[in-house]
């Protein structure tokens, strides 16, 4: 067996993410152990999209979608929320609970 070649095992290097684990996740558990990651994660947060753009090694298209990235989950919660509150009117607009006695 040749030595210079790596074996493979079935333990995992604790930098390697699954598949299954959501990002979202590890972001927030790497948050908690280091304080830089997450003041630089304050940081992306509440930068403009043109302040972004201005930072060394990003461009308009980057800062663009690393904008989109932290944002629109945001966004797509308020949409939730809007929605959420559109069924509770319909729901009270009409009493669906006695629907069978008006048949």
């Amino acid at each position: 067996m040749n030595s210079s070649l790596p074996s493979s095992t079935s333990k995992t290097d604790s930098s390697t993410t699954s598949t299954s684990t959501p990002s979202s996740f590890l972001v927030h558990s790497r948050q908690r152990e280091n304080p830089l990651l997450k003041h630089i994660h304050q940081k992306i947060l509440s930068s403009s999209n043109e302040q972004l753009s201005a930072g060394p090694g990003l461009g308009t298209l980057k800062a663009q979608r690393l904008y989109q990235a932290f944002n629109q989950p945001f966004k797509r919660q308020k949409q939730k929320i809007n929605i959420n509150k559109q069924d509770k009117n319909f729901d009270e607009k009409f009493d669906l609970a006695n629907i069978d006695e008006d048949i």
